[in-house]
């Protein structure tokens, strides 16, 4: 018996299928990925751990995710825990062989912008991007796969390349010169990263036309609040763009 329970963000779950492939050599495996990023996730990914070493006691259970960095000792009966510092060393260069429709694939991660109602930059502050060639090879990888669908996955993909000298529309413009790629999906956007740079780059590549951008109010006090960067005047000129 082998079994992944991923929960949470596409970042998270491309890292527990990383992960949950690198301990193919083990027959008997449960890996459950956990997630925090509401309370809400907290209590469910204690529930799925906790239901799943009743419903296999006899599996290797290995406890990962964020949940587990902020509340490691309620992961202490797994055989073993893997934050998500050690999960990053230990899945680096992986190419996972994932059963969905889409391919996630990673790109960077971490964030520092530091909103007040996220905890996202506590857990996942180091800001560490992948090379744009090893990010080309895993497009190809997937496409390899039967693939027509890659999604750049990262805790804050407008962040990218910020250590590297490039930026994702850097990244974006590397990626039109593959042969053949798959259409290119990416995941939440910030505003403050949608410029007219990015949308020219876009109109390169085999894009799904689509954004998800996370605007969280559209209240000039509540974003104030939030310290999220910009006002509903900036959103609206973002969004009308």
């Amino acid at each position: 018996m082998r079994k992944l329970i991923n929960l949470g963000c596409k970042l998270n779950q491309y890292e527990g299928r990383c992960l949950f492939e690198r301990f193919s050599h083990i027959d008997d495996l449960l890996v459950v990925n956990t997630c925090c990023v509401t309370r809400e996730a907290e209590v469910k990914s204690q529930k799925k751990f906790s239901r799943a070493r009743r419903n296999f006691p006899n599996a290797y259970v290995i406890a990962t995710g964020c949940a587990c960095r902020l509340h490691p000792s309620e992961y202490a009966e797994a055989n073993r825990v893997i934050d998500n510092v050690a999960r990053n060393a230990f899945i680096k260069n992986a190419m996972p062989h994932p059963d969905k429709a889409r391919y996630f694939l990673k790109i960077q991660d971490g964030c520092d912008m530091a909103c007040t109602f996220c905890i996202v930059s506590k857990l996942r502050k180091r800001i560490e991007s992948r090379t744009p060639q090893s990010i080309e090879h895993e497009i190809i990888h997937a496409r390899s796969l039967g693939y027509n669908e890659v999604v750049l996955v990262g805790a804050n993909i407008g962040l990218y390349g910020r250590e590297l000298d490039i930026d994702l529309p850097g990244l974006l413009s590397e990626i039109s010169k593959i042969d053949g790629s798959p259409r290119i999906r990416l995941s939440s956007v910030e505003p403050l990263f949608i410029n007219q740079r990015l949308l020219r780059v876009l109109k390169e590549i085999p894009f799904c036309s689509h954004f998800h951008i996370p605007i969280q109010s559209a209240d000039d006090s509540i974003l104030k609040k939030m310290n999220r960067g910009y006002d509903v005047a900036y959103l609206s000129e973002t969004i009308n763009m």
